[in-house]
């Protein structure tokens, strides 16, 4: 191992040394490389890589991979630093997700006691919707992407559907295959990206329903590749259903001690992601939790035109004046589950209802 190991922002932090020794890698000295292979030795790539990446704890080996070969060097190398940024997300965001998991398995929010005990953690709008949707949801094939440590998974498993879960936090997929061990009830999980799905699962058009809810698109930087994916794993004919936090109401802050709506962020696409360092979680606001996430707000219409262009048709688009989870401060929870507008809380504060969550059911044709 050489000396000093030098990475695309200079030398290495020690987890990426970490890596490249595990993976018996002997460096790379990317600057060095791009210039090697600029016939001009004036890369205008190299001058970018400080600016365009950190290195945060990101394997340079993966770079090595990209690098090497020095065909359409140029082109290539503009395409992985769009890539390598969001890799770079969402390895934070992962670790992010690793370290909330056990204070929620612990919550009271999502009751794992109760669960045990036969409740089903699913919530009106999609036991509900979905349901209906379909003439007999027992004995369907069902994908849940960005399952989380797997209650709403299980829960659909208790009505009868064959259930597959994915998400990217291994501490998550975890717990869900031990919850599934010990409450009998069967279903399969896997631990990956949603991108990196189809390397791993190879079942092309074999469910019957593709299923997603609440708090899962501000974590993707792509949602034509996701809708494409969506597409790839359901039988023609299949559905999909998602419901999901309003984009609308994401643009007021909501960490305040007020009681006033201010509009804070984006409502529309960025490639660029907004970064929070996020303390505490929406299921234990004690949680000693303080890490950096990275989300990208993605409109309705970003939504819903990329499902029509996956080749999907809307069978409809509702929007709902409750939430999940105590979005504001002033809000209740009621016997359901869902969260309104706590009318005592506000008083003499004449807030009008608002879309805090939207469902779409779309066929693939």
């Amino acid at each position: 191992m050489k000396d000093k190991i030098y990475g695309y922002c200079g030398i290495i932090c020690n987890d990426c040394r970490n890596f490249m020794e595990n993976m018996n890698c002997h460096g790379c000295i990317l600057e060095e490389k791009l210039l090697e292979n600029c016939p001009t030795r004036s890369c205008a790539i190299s001058k970018h890589l400080h600016s365009c990446i950190e290195c945060n704890n990101f394997p340079c080996k993966i770079l090595n991979e990209f690098y090497n070969d020095g065909k359409d060097l140029h082109k290539k190398a503009f395409e992985n630093l769009v890539f390598l940024k969001n890799q770079k997300y969402s390895l934070s965001n992962k670790y992010l997700w690793e370290n909330k998991t056990g204070y929620h398995i612990e919550s009271d929010f999502y009751n794992v006691d109760e669960f045990k005990k036969g409740k089903l953690s699913l919530l009106p709008i999609e036991l509900n919707e979905l349901k209906n949707a379909v003439d007999e949801i027992k004995g369907k094939r069902m994908l849940h992407l960005q399952c989380h440590f797997g209650l709403d998974s299980l829960s659909w498993a208790k009505l009868g559907v064959d259930v597959t879960g994915v998400d990217f936090s291994n501490k998550s997929i975890e717990y869900a295959k031990k919850l599934s061990e010990e409450t009998g009830i069967l279903s399969k999980f896997i631990c990956s990206d949603i991108y990196d799905l189809p390397e791993i699962l190879n079942e092309k058009e074999s469910f019957d329903i593709v299923f997603t809810s609440y708090g899962v698109l501000c974590w993707l930087h792509d949602l034509r590749k996701w809708a494409n994916i969506i597409s790839y794993y359901l039988k023609k004919g299949g559905l999909f259903y998602i419901v999901e936090l309003h984009p609308f109401i994401m643009v007021f802050e909501n960490e305040q001690n007020t009681r006033e709506l201010k509009v804070k962020f984006d409502y529309f696409h960025s490639d660029k992601p907004q970064n929070f360092i996020s303390k505490g979680t929406y299921a234990d606001r004690d949680a000693k939790i303080e890490c950096i996430s990275y989300e990208w707000s993605h409109s309705i219409s970003d939504i819903i035109n990329n499902l029509i262009n996956a080749g999907l048709k809307i069978e409809f688009f509702n929007e709902h004046p409750f939430c999940c989870y105590d979005h504001f401060q002033f809000m209740k929870r009621r016997e359901d589950g869902l969260w309104i507008f706590d009318r005592e809380k506000l008083k003499e504060i004449d807030l009008p209802e608002l879309p805090f969550t939207f469902s779409i059911l779309a066929r693939k044709l």
